[in-house]
């Protein structure tokens, strides 16, 4: 959808490495957005930026970088407070790539109760408008083009599960089936619940994004296919970790060194 867009702009601008590179670069302003010290923001937002993973993936055009913007803005969003925005921003990065709903539930948790139905009709207005003119018009080709081709056109291949499953012989070759789904049931779900659990019980922000990180790493480790640049997923949960951390404690500092209200002295008798 974003390629058909991007290739309406006259040559040689319509290069969709263009757009890869302009989001890879935004991804900087992104951090800035965050709740925490200039000096965090600013380290971290070169890391994410300049890092080897994401500088390679915008010459080759990988189509991560603009999914992986809106995550990091929708995380930034939350510390800020602007929860429908946040909302929005994970619904437009799950449009671009489907990775990015792995993110929604542990976003969820860091949004008060009494947000989560605006923050709900944000996201679900945003994809639904994304979704919606595809799916009217033709259902089949959605489903094939956005589930089926994902999950069993690529070769398997790259450095996860399925790779050494192959190598071992357990897989017959890169070509045949690979049992996702079953394997993603009995590892992937309970690792996400307890996670999930554990940042309920936390209530510290910083644990859901690390959490997001752990889950969509270990989601990517299992996959039919593990290449290189999957790295930039959970590399940008643990910079969104380290930053809402860097923040929390600021403000846990603050609130430590805040000069505290002298209490009224107690009439005496007479």
């Amino acid at each position: 959808m974003s390629g058909a867009a991007w290739r309406l702009l006259p040559k040689p601008f319509d290069d969709y490495r263009l757009l890869v590179l302009l989001a890879t670069l935004a991804t900087l302003g992104a951090a800035l957005a965050f709740r925490a010290p200039l000096v965090w923001r600013l380290v971290i937002g070169a890391v994410l930026v300049c890092n080897p993973v994401a500088i390679r993936s915008a010459w080759f055009g990988q189509n991560d970088a603009p999914s992986l913007l809106l995550l990091v803005l929708a995380f930034a969003l939350v510390t800020r407070r602007r929860f429908a925005w946040a909302a929005a921003a994970l619904a437009g990065a799950v449009l671009l790539k489907q990775f990015a709903i792995v993110g929604a539930p542990f976003l969820a948790l860091m949004v008060p109760r009494e947000e989560w139905k605006r923050a709900a009709l944000a996201f679900g207005g945003v994809i639904a408008a994304g979704v919606l003119p595809f799916l009217i018009a033709d259902p089949v080709a959605f489903w094939d083009d956005t589930v089926k081709y994902g999950a069993g056109t690529y070769k398997i291949v790259g450095y996860g599960l399925s790779a050494i499953l192959v190598r071992l012989g357990i897989l017959e070759d890169r070509d045949g089936s690979y049992p996702f789904v079953l394997i993603a049931l009995l590892t992937w779900v309970p690792l996400t619940i307890w996670l999930l659990y554990a940042q309920r019980r936390a209530r510290e922000l910083w644990i859901g994004a690390a959490a997001f990180a752990v889950s969509v790493l270990w989601l990517m480790f299992i996959g039919r296919t593990f290449n290189n640049y999957y790295l930039l997923w959970p590399m940008m949960g643990a910079a969104i970790a380290a930053l809402v951390w860097a923040g929390e404690r600021e403000d846990a500092l603050q609130g430590a060194h805040a000069p505290r209200t002298p209490r009224r002295p107690v009439a005496g008798p007479g």
